[in-house]
């Protein structure tokens, strides 16, 4: 699952994320809930276990943190085709000027 789809299907009131579709939050008892899809019409949240918290401590993730990275993921991308278009608009530039540079040199009748 790519960032942006942890964000796009993250419950409302998630904080965290851990491999494997778990949304974590704490409450207002600063106790781990975990949120269970159980079936999108059973969806909600319950109290995370202990051995539920070990297994989700190995990749838990920060909903804040991978937002950022999303963030980040999308303007690296448009910088990225901003400069292929950069470099592109550059490469036609040249070419035109290599093929007006041996026009002009064919008028005045000197090799390449």
């Amino acid at each position: 699952m790519t960032d942006q789809e942890i964000l796009d299907n993250a419950p409302k009131g998630a904080t965290h994320y851990s491999q494997g579709m778990h949304y974590l939050a704490l409450n207002s008892k600063n106790n781990w809930m975990r949120y269970d899809q159980n079936g999108v019409k059973n969806a909600n949240w319950f109290k995370a276990d202990d051995y539920l918290l070990a297994y989700c401590n190995k990749s838990f993730r920060s909903l804040a943190d991978i937002k950022r990275i999303a963030e980040l993921e999308r303007d690296a991308f448009v910088k990225s085709n901003e400069a292929n278009a950069a470099t592109h608009r550059a490469i036609e530039m040249l070419l035109e000027k290599d093929d007006r540079i041996a026009e002009l040199e064919k008028d005045i009748g000197q090799p390449k």
